[in-house]
């Protein structure tokens, strides 16, 4: 071992000096071996003992070292204990805000955080602590000594369907014009088709800038305007699809969707042809009606319900359908009309061709409908928490909730009853 040293040696005493880099022990050893007394001082250290003491004092110096700055950290920790309790806890509450499935706060002191798979974490004010209730049910204090807890929160709207709401009342009106009323003959055999759509749109709804949608209808009644008819007339009603709203003809491959005994000649109330009662009337004089190309009718027409409730099944809006009647019997029926050139829709089938008719024949279907109900909630999509620990100091930690704040569309977001992809 090579060591440079510097040693004073007491007067008196004769010792070989020890400065150098060479091995310090040989002379003494040298000595010895020649029976000479070793030589030590009265009141010196030898270099082993001199490099013992100084090892020792190192470790206990760093020891100490250790220790006076492990001392002066719990000092600074114990001082600043109730800060760090309270950022710990605004940090835990702000990081289960930011990531929850959804957030309610049912009072002032009270949070509730539900995550994706539908466990609820519970922060609470309880006799001076701040409390939290983990999914699993266990409870504890998260911070304590507080003096006062407020969760205050801001909240986005949100849409979601409803139970679907049935009302009732008119579904299709084509009504007279102001024309000189005329008539249209439908002898036994022939067919005219009136066609008819319920618009999908049903207006706006209990929310505010929402527009409701009819989702199915149900004709009850189809209210005719009947003019005159022998007492041995029928009529039979057909419900098909129609080829288009313009268009009154059913489509080629249409089926009857239910068809109906609508009404005998019996049963027509009065009406009056030239001022002719004709309810009840002759077959000779309804069948004359036949050979005048436009009958004139003091009274436009008896309006005759027709109760097909229970016939026709649910409805789509937005198709076009069309009423077919069917004269039958063995006398002539004729329905109220007025002139109209611009009118394509109607359309009258005799010996198996269907030709429009320039007329419009008023025609009234009423029944039920079934409509969206479009619903809205309130949601958290802030929180603010503010604690006041028993220093008198009030801490405040905020924090949105990603699942509001990033869906910009009512009807995303997340709302009570929504279930998180995978759950």
């Amino acid at each position: 071992m090579s060591i440079t040293l510097a040693v004073t040696v007491p007067i008196g005493c004769r010792a070989t000096p020890l400065i150098g880099t060479h091995d310090t022990m040989s002379p003494l050893r040298s000595r010895s071996r020649q029976g000479s007394r070793t030589l030590r001082p009265a009141h010196g250290f030898t270099l082993t003992e001199v490099l013992l003491a100084a090892t020792i004092g190192a470790v206990l110096m760093t020891a100490l070292a250790a220790s006076v700055g492990t001392f002066a950290e719990t000092v600074d920790y114990l001082d600043d204990e109730s800060v760090a309790d309270a950022d710990v806890a605004l940090a835990r509450i702000a990081a289960d805000v930011r990531y929850a499935w959804r957030v309610d706060v049912p009072t002032r002191s009270e949070l509730e955080v539900v995550d994706g798979s539908g466990g609820t974490t519970r922060y609470y004010g309880s006799s001076g602590d701040l409390r939290v209730t983990l999914p699993t049910g266990e409870d504890g204090v998260l911070l304590p000594s507080i003096t006062a807890l407020t969760f205050e929160n801001e909240e986005v709207e949100r849409l979601r369907e409803g139970a679907t709401s049935t009302f009732s009342g008119v579904l299709h009106r084509q009504l007279p014009i102001l024309a000189i009323p005329s008539g249209l003959e439908l002898e036994p055999g022939d067919a005219l088709a009136l066609s008819f759509q319920v618009d999908s749109d049903a207006g706006s709804g209990r929310i505010s800038g929402v527009s409701e949608q009819v989702v199915g209808f149900t004709p009850s009644v189809i209210h005719l305007l009947v003019a005159a008819a022998g007492p041995g007339a029928t009529l039979s009603l057909d419900i098909m699809e129609s080829r288009a709203p313009a268009d009154a003809r059913p489509r080629p491959t249409a089926s009857s969707l239910n068809s109906v005994q609508a009404l005998s000649g019996a049963r027509i109330p009065a009406a009056t042809v030239g001022g002719s009662s004709v309810s009840g009337a002759s077959t000779s004089t309804v069948s004359g009606a036949s050979s005048v190309s436009s009958p004139l009718f003091d009274a436009p027409g008896t309006p005759v319900p027709i109760n097909i409730s229970g016939v026709v099944s649910e409805l789509e809006p937005g198709v076009a359908y069309t009423v077919v009647i069917r004269a039958g019997g063995s006398d002539s029926t004729i329905l109220a009309g007025y002139p109209d050139t611009l009118k394509t829709s109607v359309q009258k089938q005799s010996g198996g061709n269907w030709a429009r008719q320039s007329l419009i024949v008023p025609m009234l279907v009423s029944g039920t409908y079934r409509t969206t109900s479009t619903t809205a909630s309130e949601e958290v999509s802030m929180v603010r928490t503010a604690v006041t620990t028993d220093d008198g100091i009030q801490r405040i930690g905020s924090a949105a909730v990603y699942s509001q704040v990033l869906a910009d569309d009512p009807w995303l977001g997340v709302v009570v009853g929504d279930t998180a992809p995978g759950s």
